[in-house]
């Protein structure tokens, strides 16, 4: 029902969007931004937006998909009055070939995932207003490494597959300002193993563990950068945080 209502209401409702700057939980859900009342699961990702500093580095997505996690992180951005920029990368073509730590499972196969388009995203994009937001196409080993120079101070990692997930990690911890996060959307649960094996992998010689907001019915966990200051001037930390 909602492939079939949402794109005959989007052109209202991104429009009233634009104007007001809010929807109803289930208005925002037919518009194609995420909202952690109608998806628990990205309470985490709202809850360190809502975090930030105002003056935060670059916020990137990994695994745009449809764009339903990205426009939610736009979304917290508008009603905090901050215009940060956020970087959108997907290949739009679905998962590259998969690696052996991905296992069998029917998912984890090369082109799954590829019923979005760029082209359509970026219309949402314009049409919603989130002219800070910037969509990167391509799989990652290609196109990451355009922003070597960039600093980060939210990474959410959607991206499923043992390689990407390797891939990720290796390019956006060197890159995490003090105190940033790193969000790992597929560690747990038995649909993709190979996230776990990848991010187990990473974190064996870091310093740093996963930890999880343990107030929340539905959390993913995260990376948060350890330095001496990685609780500097202006950043509010989140409360009931979890390790392990």
């Amino acid at each position: 029902m909602y492939d079939a209502v949402a794109p005959a209401v989007f052109p209202v409702l991104s429009c009233t969007y634009r104007k007001i700057g809010t929807l109803p939980p289930v208005l925002t859900e037919l518009a194609g931004i995420g909202d952690r009342v109608m998806h628990p699961h990205l309470a985490t990702l709202c809850r360190i937006v809502d975090s930030l500093p105002v003056a935060t580095a670059t916020i990137t997505e990994c695994g745009v998909y449809r764009g339903t996690s990205l426009f939610a992180i736009a979304h917290r951005l508008r009603v905090r009055r901050m215009h940060t920029r956020v970087l959108g990368f997907d290949s739009f073509e679905g998962f590259p070939e998969p690696s052996p730590q991905d296992g069998e499972i029917k998912e984890a196969r090369k082109g799954f995932f590829n019923d979005t388009r760029y082209e359509e995203v970026a219309r949402k994009t314009e049409r919603l207003g989130f002219d800070n937001i910037t969509l990167v196409k391509g799989y990652f080993d290609r196109t990451l490494s355009r922003y070597s120079n960039e600093s980060f101070g939210l990474v959410h990692l959607d991206v499923d597959l043992f390689e990407s997930y390797r891939t990720c990690l290796e390019f956006f911890y060197p890159r995490m300002v003090p105190g940033g996060y790193i969000i790992c959307d597929d560690y747990e649960g038995s649909r993709y193993p190979g996230a776990k094996i990848a991010i187990d992998s990473f974190l064996a010689d870091k310093p740093e563990r996963l930890e999880t907001f343990e107030d929340l019915r539905n959390p993913r966990p995260f990376i948060r950068r350890l330095t001496q200051h990685s609780n500097g001037a202006g950043w509010c930390e989140p409360v009931g945080i979890n390790t392990f």
